[in-house]
């Protein structure tokens, strides 16, 4: 089931591997200077993700430090930037790690193999993921998702586990600023599954799990403060 999960994440958008630079991808990509020193890399977490002679302010210095990792792994292409192949073979990875997150998830929830692997496999080739996999830019997307899964997928017991979470939380926020909400989604989850507790019972018991992501998540907002001061 995992391999075929693979190749439903990763063949419909096969022919993504041609493609060029497009839109967004020039002035975030192919124009960043800091994408081709990977001394660099340190200073993306000071920077916004659009340029800032350009509008938007935005704050990814993950996905940023990702395509300076794509230039390491995969090269450059004639003009000095990320090797546009490189960069969406990394995107095709990174759907079928989400693809398989997803179905391991479905897999502990649901309690059935197949009925996880059709969700999952729905899930992998439906038509809404073209632009994150197959434009350049959606890398922030794929990567936001990879680490939302993996931190929703963790339990929520035990303090290096609740940390690990923690940690993936916050790079899932460093990756694309939506993954902020995660901490309701475990919340709403758990209040599902809570049974016969009592509510507040309940409310204090995750207050004290999900402390470690509301330390993840102010330390994002810290880091995107400064990034963003006088925008």
């Amino acid at each position: 089931m995992p391999l075929a999960l693979i190749l439903l994440a990763v063949l419909p958008f096969w022919p993504s591997l041609a493609g060029d630079f497009i839109e967004d991808d020039r002035p975030i990509i192919r124009d960043r200077a800091e994408l081709r020193d990977p001394s660099a890399i340190p200073s993306l977490f000071a920077q916004t993700y659009w340029p800032r002679d350009l509008p938007g302010g935005l704050y990814r210095p993950l996905t940023m430090t990702s395509y300076a990792l794509d230039r390491v792994a995969w090269g450059a292409d004639a003009t000095g930037a990320p090797s546009r192949v490189g960069i969406h073979a990394s995107n095709l990875i990174l759907n079928a790690l989400a693809v398989l997150l997803l179905f391991g998830i479905l897999r502990e929830r649901c309690g059935g193999r197949l009925s996880a692997f059709v969700a999952a496999a729905l899930f992998a080739v439906h038509p809404v993921h073209a632009e994150a996999v197959s434009h350049m830019v959606g890398r922030a997307d794929l990567l936001m998702t990879v680490f939302f899964l993996a931190a929703s997928g963790l339990p929520s017991r035990g303090g290096v586990v609740r940390f690990a979470a923690a940690g993936l939380y916050a790079l899932a926020c460093l990756s694309k600023e939506m993954a902020v909400v995660l901490p309701g989604v475990l919340l709403a989850r758990a209040w599902l599954d809570r049974g016969e507790e009592r509510a507040n019972a309940f409310l204090r018991r995750q207050a004290f799990e999900l402390a470690p992501q509301a330390l993840a998540l102010a330390l994002f907002l810290a880091l995107r403060g400064v990034a963003l001061h006088g925008l």
